[in-house]
């Protein structure tokens, strides 16, 4: 077992299931904060983390927050070296105000693997072929 550390509440970082691969965060805020529509806000979490050598973390929506709230997180990447504040941006695309409420699960915390310290990139002339080759967005059909 790996241990990362954090400060802050002791239910701030909160796994609902065990095996959940992530960790819902909640809003550190002392009242409601509304999202209208059309525009973003930070969220706050209180939460400062240490990743371990070797991991980092991405911080991501809930899908319950996206599904039935019309919220969305961009993903952020959390470097083992960040000792900063977490928080999100999150954008309502919605018609509707949000109101997020104090201590509310918002967002996720994902911890991560970290391979680029040991992956190396080779410049060459042309890469390897492959079935797919350079073909894109919706190449595979709907």
């Amino acid at each position: 077992m790996t241990t990362a550390y954090f400060t802050g509440d002791d239910d701030q970082l909160y796994q609902a299931y065990p095996g959940d691969a992530g960790f819902d965060l909640r809003y550190n805020g002392d009242e409601p904060l509304t999202i209208q529509p059309q525009t973003m806000a930070k969220i706050p979490t209180g939460v400062r983390v240490a990743m371990p050598q070797g991991m980092y973390a991405v911080i991501t929506g809930r899908s319950s927050t996206f599904a039935k709230r019309n919220l969305i997180t961009p993903m952020s990447i959390i470097d083992s070296g960040f000792r900063g504040e977490l928080f999100a941006v999150v954008w309502n695309f919605g018609s509707e105000p949000q109101v997020i409420e104090p201590r509310e699960r918002v967002i996720q915390l994902l911890p991560m693997d970290n391979i680029a310290s040991v992956l190396r990139w080779e410049q060459v002339e042309h890469l390897s072929a492959s079935e797919r080759a350079d073909q894109g967005f919706g190449s595979s059909g709907r």
